[in-house]
């Protein structure tokens, strides 16, 4: 684990270093923070955290008991520290964890403040570690540090409390706009190039009273400031054009390729088991069948199958995505863009749900497996079965190639259409207005 530096007074206040945790066997004393433990403390034990024990972050790959009652903890992608019970009997209640760990960024500062000779690698004494640490404390966790120990943070002291402040007065604005439409992103769409004038953006706005939403063409400099795209910008329908009708120009070809979010939401499922084999329609029935709690959408919770569960929310497609090494993952699309995975017995028993899944991914998966195959074979042990395994392999691959360059085209031709039609809607758009740009 790595306990890191942060610069409260920066623009983000994240880590910008780290460093290697060294840990020193002092008795914490009396400081300014008010937290008094005597010379004599039983930390108490966690030798039974250790590699291969379960932590909030997975699997510890590496456990070190750095000092009684401290375990640092490493995993795949983070890590952090266990304390004892006594250990974290220490720490104040309102920035206390009840399980007792702490990761490794923020919450490892916490940590550090309350036991600072354990962190003897930082600065020269004790109290010197406790006001660093305390300083971080103060910009994450401004509202438990001031519960803590009394005493307000400032917002010149906590990055937390200054984007709360920025939001407070953000809603503010907004709320004395409501009326009016603000942007709420600036677009950036390959298919907008054609028509978007030079030193212009495409931006989209909100009337917060009504939830309408809308299309505008901003300045470069309102629409990015310093290199950053700029939200909640009041719309001036004076100066700024509505183009909404332009971006939502349709042309009579469909996008070649079935979206998700273009498919109707689907109740009835046509879940049958007759065209699977005796073993596949068990599994599919044992996963179809399995009964869970769900959320009932109205606060509440219910218990229901999983079929019946999707059949509830709806549901509107099945895909099949590659996985990698021939290897496929196939998940169901719910009326609200979420997604389940299911086994492919499920997933087959599910015929009323319609199958986005694309060619070129298809191609994917068959060429991959193949591959996987030959590189499990030895060549010079079988080679006729070897030459023949490679001959399948080298079709499934020009196959995929001829599938992919097929759909790239018909994409580029639907792109290439549809750029046509909104640059033809926005030329008439400002010639109707008398608009120079």
């Amino acid at each position: 684990m790595t306990l890191r530096n942060r610069d409260t007074n920066g623009s983000n206040g994240r880590p910008s270093s780290s460093h290697p945790t060294q840990f020193a066997e002092k008795a914490l004393a009396e400081s300014s923070t008010g937290i008094a433990v005597a010379d004599d403390t039983y930390w108490g034990d966690t030798t039974n955290i250790r590699a291969g024990s379960r932590t909030p972050w997975g699997s510890a790959q590496v456990a070190e008991h750095v000092a009684d009652g401290i375990t640092v903890v490493h995993c795949g992608g983070h890590g952090g520290i266990k304390l004892s019970p006594e250990r974290n009997k220490a720490v104040p209640a309102p920035l206390r964890q009840k399980s007792g760990w702490y990761e490794e960024d923020c919450e490892a500062q916490i940590v550090g403040w309350v036991h600072p000779e354990a962190f003897g690698h930082y600065l020269d004494s004790d109290d010197e570690r406790r006001d660093y640490f305390e300083a971080s404390i103060k910009n994450w966790y401004p509202d438990e540090y001031a519960k803590a120990t009394g005493n307000p943070v400032t917002v010149e002291e906590s990055s937390v409390l200054r984007e709360r402040m920025q939001r407070e007065n953000i809603s503010a604005f907004r709320a004395q706009h409501g009326n009016d439409f603000i942007t709420t992103n600036v677009v950036r769409d390959t298919l907008d190039d054609d028509w978007l004038p030079d030193g212009y953006r495409l931006a989209a706005a909100k009337r917060d009273a009504t939830g309408e939403e809308r299309y505008f063409l901003l300045p470069e400099h309102e629409a990015v400031k310093d290199s950053m795209m700029q939200r909640d910008v009041l719309i001036d329908p004076k100066r700024h054009l509505d183009v909404t009708d332009v971006v939502n120009t349709q042309i009579d070809a469909k996008w070649p390729f079935a979206r998700e979010e273009d498919m109707p939401v689907i109740n009835d499922l046509g879940i049958s088991y007759d065209h699977l084999t005796p073993a596949a329609a068990d599994r599919a029935r044992k996963e179809l069948d399995q009964r869970f709690r769900f959320d009932d959408g109205n606060g509440g919770k219910v218990v229901e199958t999983f079929g019946e569960h999707l059949a509830r929310v709806g549901v509107k497609s099945k895909s099949v995505h590659h996985a990698g090494e021939g290897k496929s993952d196939m998940t169901v699309t719910l009326a609200d863009g979420s997604h389940y995975g299911v086994k492919k017995a499920a997933f087959d028993a599910l015929t009323g749900v319609p199958d986005v899944t694309r060619r070129t991914t298809r191609e994917a998966i068959a060429f991959s497996a193949s591959a996987a195959r030959m590189n499990k074979m030895n060549r010079w042990a079988d080679p006729d079965k070897y030459d023949k395994a490679s001959a399948k392999h080298e079709a499934l691959h020009a196959e995929y190639r001829k599938v992919l360059a097929e759909t790239d085209e018909e994409a580029k031709v639907w792109q290439d259409q549809m750029r046509a039609a909104r640059k033809a809607a926005f030329d008439r758009l400002i010639a109707e207005r008398g608009i120079e740009i």
